[in-house]
């Protein structure tokens, strides 16, 4: 789940969204025929994270950057609490943490899944190359932090603090790559 490791063979990313609300920058591409490779942006020192779900319940990727390490890791996020891992549902975490930082109070994460993971029972929702409703929250102040920027929670990355309503956002992305304009239909 955490790593230190960054790729130095990070590919160009050739397709791109970007949603006002956060605001949210997410590119992707394809390194092969079974794999994509993601990279998202939203305003947090604290956690960020992405889910392959409709409603924001089931599979997500939840990362944060401290003191220069990158944590990027698989889980399942049942909605307003601590999201679990997916090993500790006897899955695997199929995440490859490829990079990331923090710079300008923004938090950048990349990182490599399998499109169909194959993991047993709910742990990973398959990502398809097409129109895919997904959402994406992070950690904001005051909900997670105090006035000193201090995080509110107990665990690495503030990931026990609940973020606010206004922090989250679930949208359609066209994760086909044949088409350089993307759908965008915000759900909230």
């Amino acid at each position: 789940m955490e790593s230190n490791w960054t790729s130095t063979g990070s590919m160009e990313l050739r397709y791109s969204y970007h949603n006002d609300i956060g605001p949210f920058d997410l590119w992707w591409d394809f390194p092969n025929d079974d794999t994509i490779e993601i990279e998202f942006s939203l305003p947090s020192e604290f956690y960020v994270g992405l889910g392959f779900t409709a409603d924001g319940v089931g599979d997500a990727v939840a990362a944060w950057v401290d003191s220069s390490r990158v944590h990027v890791g698989d889980y399942w996020d049942e909605g307003s609490r601590e999201p679990e891992t997916d090993e500790s549902k006897n899955c695997q975490n199929d995440i490859e943490t490829v990079s990331g930082h923090f710079q300008n109070g923004v938090t950048t994460v990349r990182f490599r899944r399998k499109l169909d993971t194959g993991d047993h029972g709910d742990c990973d929702a398959k990502i398809v190359r097409g129109p895919m409703e997904i959402n994406y929250a992070w950690c904001d102040e005051p909900w997670c932090a105090d006035a000193n920027g201090k995080c509110k929670g107990y665990k690495d990355g503030c990931l026990d603090s609940p973020h606010s309503l206004d922090a989250s956002n679930h949208v359609t992305v066209d994760f086909s790559g044949k088409s350089l304009q993307m759908l965008a239909t915000d759900l909230v």
